[in-house]
């Protein structure tokens, strides 16, 4: 069984070292991207060998801003069956109102390890069509 490949987006540096070490630590090959042109670089060089996406709903720091959330879409659209996870403070249902869909799922920031590591499992593992909101 190869090692699933993860794709952590997120503009903050921190935090995608962040996730990045607790991620490989678990044995995950992961990769990272600051943003969306570079998230689309590495979708397109991996094609079929990215496992999961981690990304972060707003890559800007504007008000109201959801690149990570439309970039989702964007690539659902396309390849439906690619895991998804959308981290944010700031999570509201109001401001999301398709999600939870199918493929995504939604992890509120903070979190902790274990919640990570188990909606990474979960996105992972799921049946196709599986969704969820996790908590901390």
């Amino acid at each position: 069984m190869r090692t699933a490949t993860v794709l952590v987006v997120d503009d903050l540096e921190s935090i995608r070292a962040l996730l990045s070490e607790v991620l490989g630590g678990c044995g995950y090959a992961v990769l990272m991207a600051a943003g969306v042109p570079e998230a689309d670089a590495l979708r397109h060089h991996l094609g079929q060998g990215l496992d999961l996406v981690i990304i972060d709903l707003r890559l800007t720091h504007r008000p109201h801003a959801r690149e990570g959330y439309d970039l989702i879409r964007r690539w659902q659209a396309s390849t439906p069956q690619l895991p998804c996870i959308l981290i944010g403070g700031d999570l509201r249902p109001q401001d999301l109102p398709d999600l939870p869909r199918p493929g995504v799922w939604c992890l509120a920031k903070p979190f902790g390890t274990a919640a990570l590591l188990a909606t990474v499992a979960n996105a992972l593992g799921a049946a196709p069509g599986a969704r969820g909101m996790a908590t901390n």
